[in-house]
């Protein structure tokens, strides 16, 4: 393994549709109206776009020029009939995009532990390193997070939320 940037598992690379399939128990309301109303499609690349930003959703292309500013932005992201239906459904709302900073944390964690055992296991499946060793290697690749964080991250028991519900 070496390191990368910005790899799948990364906290800010983009959130991807098998991302919410199987982790759709941690997208909040706001993330979950916004990918009903616009798709799943639409929806993801308006969260990727903008995480944590605040801002009225305009009611027309045209209605002032602040409005107008932030339609063509919008409409940059996830196309005119998308935007069309967000201002139909939101137009002069505050509209909250959510961070989705559990999902992206627990799809890393999900990778470390993944990349551990990978690490750990015996040949010719793994490279049969000690669990010390192991975490200097992922040390060096997640950079800068701490060993510590890492041995919480393995250590954890992993929760099997197939029960939950999903989003689609």
């Amino acid at each position: 393994m070496t390191p990368s940037t910005l790899t799948p598992h990364h906290p800010i690379s983009p959130i991807r549709e098998e991302d919410l399939d199987a982790f759709a128990f941690l997208v909040p309301p706001s993330g979950v109206k916004l990918l009903v109303l616009l798709g799943k499609h639409d929806g993801l690349r308006l969260l990727n776009a903008w995480p944590g930003v605040q801002i009225v959703v305009p009611k027309g292309p045209c209605n002032n020029q602040g409005g107008a500013r932030r339609w063509a932005q919008i409409v940059a992201i996830v196309g005119e009939p998308a935007t069309v239906k967000l201002a139909d459904e939101m137009g002069g709302e505050c509209m909250e995009v959510p961070t989705l900073d559990d999902l992206r944390k627990e799809r890393r964690n999900r990778a470390i532990r993944a990349q551990f055992d990978e690490l750990t296991a015996s040949a010719p499946h793994g490279q049969g390193l000690s669990k010390a060793a192991a975490v200097l290697e992922l040390n060096l690749l997640h950079a800068p997070m701490t060993w510590r964080q890492l041995e919480i991250i393995i250590d954890r028991p992993v929760v099997d939320w197939s029960a939950q519900n999903t989003l689609f």
